[in-house]
């Protein structure tokens, strides 16, 4: 019977340690998620806006300097169209001319200048191409853009449709042989081949971003989960019993011989004897 007693007392300690253990990982594991929520969460935010930053500050440097070198570039075809005659443009027989130069007919002109810029030039005679390094065949400037630019202001699209491909364009007046606005020159780069460039930029910054957010994270796991450990420890460690000397020592009742009746009765000097737990006198 004393064994089957002892057996059942060690198996409940036994299932009761075993709830203390899977307690304690339950609260072990809840106290991993929230830290790692109160740190990670805000951690994340951040680099989602530096992502959006990040693109939005690319898209706009690639705008600034794809126009400052739009414009550094015009300005150079403009100082080879000035070079090759000092006339203005004229369109006759469905040629664009300046002085002798006939740049309808003479593309070559233009692909010298594009092969070593990798810049497209286009010359408009009103809002139609007449001359280009490219096929510019039913190429026509919009209603909207003509309008800019033949009222003798420059002009700089992002998005600017030439054909059949988008260009980030700069356009500037040209003036014929009377001194008048009678065109543009145009000086583009395809969006794709600017897109290229600096998405592989933004995209080498954003991969390192990432690998720092990931460094970041497997290093807060890794503190996190050493300082649930460690809070743990202290929490659920189990207190030591305290010792009280009146509960585990009994206390010895010191029996005095004057406390006893006999040893009264022998003192008075009268004869007495224990009978059936008591003492008596003489009759």
């Amino acid at each position: 019977m004393a064994e089957a007693v002892k057996k059942e007392q060690t198996e409940g300690e036994t299932v009761s340690l075993d709830n203390m253990k899977d307690l304690k990982g339950k609260k072990g594991a809840n106290l991993i998620v929230k830290i790692l929520a109160m740190v990670l969460m805000p951690m994340l935010v951040i680099i989602f806006f530096a992502m959006l930053a990040l693109k939005a500050v690319g898209n706009n440097t690639a705008e600034t300097l794809v126009k400052e070198e739009l414009a550094a570039t015009e300005y150079a075809m403009q100082l080879n169209l000035d070079s090759a005659s000092g006339e203005g443009f004229r369109y006759e027989n469905g040629s664009l001319c300046k002085g002798e130069i006939n740049f309808t007919e003479n593309q070559s002109f233009f692909q010298n200048f594009t092969s070593n810029t990798n810049v497209d030039v286009v010359l408009f005679w009103d809002k139609e191409a007449a001359a280009a390094s490219f096929d510019y065949s039913g190429i026509v400037l919009s209603d909207s853009v003509a309008s800019k630019v033949l009222s003798g202001s420059e002009y700089f699209d992002t998005s600017l449709k030439l054909g059949d491909t988008r260009y980030y364009a700069y356009l500037t007046p040209i003036t014929g042989t009377d001194g008048k606005t009678a065109g543009a020159l145009a000086v583009a780069i395809p969006v794709e081949h600017v897109k290229e460039l600096y998405s592989g930029i933004v995209r080498s910054n954003t991969i390192f971003m990432y690998v720092l957010a990931l460094i970041f994270c497997i290093s807060t796991i890794l503190v996190v989960r050493l300082i649930s450990r460690a809070l743990l420890g202290v929490v659920s460690k189990p207190k030591e019993p305290r010792h009280d000397s009146r509960h585990h020592h009994p206390v010895r009742r010191r029996i005095h011989h004057h406390q006893l009746p006999g040893h009264r009765l022998r003192r008075s000097g009268i004869r007495c004897e224990h009978v059936q737990g008591s003492w008596r006198g003489p009759a």
